[in-house]
């Protein structure tokens, strides 16, 4: 969390320059694309929620109970506690059907992506804990930043791909 979408991207060159020998070759390290992060988030199928597409969210970390209990304001997510106020260790959010962790909730993910053509906001994915709403926790929400920007709901996953050409 707090890393911004500039620094993640960073982190992935360094860990390029850093670890190509543990990779692939031609093979770099790398923010997800969009499409690859709603297709890791459905697990092959075409499911509403990062869980399926059934509500409420059978795992994740969202506004919930536990965010109610010490954010007095808060809605939350009706009959759901996962346990979490704000963000979690990652295994803690719930893993998919493949095995990946984080993809519902806990903190929104920087993708590789402009969100418009105006070039000024980057796309994210995921919701994060301080999110409650149906349309908000769908697997195509997007979300959307300033590549600058820095907050305890936005993090980043990595990919390795082949590197673009």
């Amino acid at each position: 969390v707090y890393i911004s979408w500039e620094q993640a991207t960073a982190f992935c060159q360094w860990l390029t320059r850093t670890c190509a020998d543990l990779v692939p070759k031609n093979s770099e390290f790398r923010l997800p694309t969009e499409a690859e992060w709603i297709a890791a988030a459905r697990c092959g199928d075409e499911r509403v929620y990062p869980w399926g597409s059934d509500w409420p969210p059978r795992y994740g970390n969202y506004s919930d109970a536990s965010a109610r209990k010490i954010l007095s304001r808060w809605k939350g997510v009706d009959d759901y506690n996962d346990g979490f106020a704000v963000s979690c260790p990652v295994t803690e959010s719930g893993g998919n059907e493949w095995g990946i962790y984080g993809m519902a909730g806990n903190v929104w993910e920087w993708c590789e992506e402009w969100y418009d053509s105006s070039r000024k906001h980057r796309v994210r994915h995921g919701a994060s804990w301080d999110f409650d709403t149906q349309p908000s926790l769908r697997v195509d929400a997007r979300g959307m930043d300033q590549p600058a920007a820095r907050y305890d709901t936005i993090g980043f996953r990595v990919v390795v791909a082949p590197k673009k050409k």
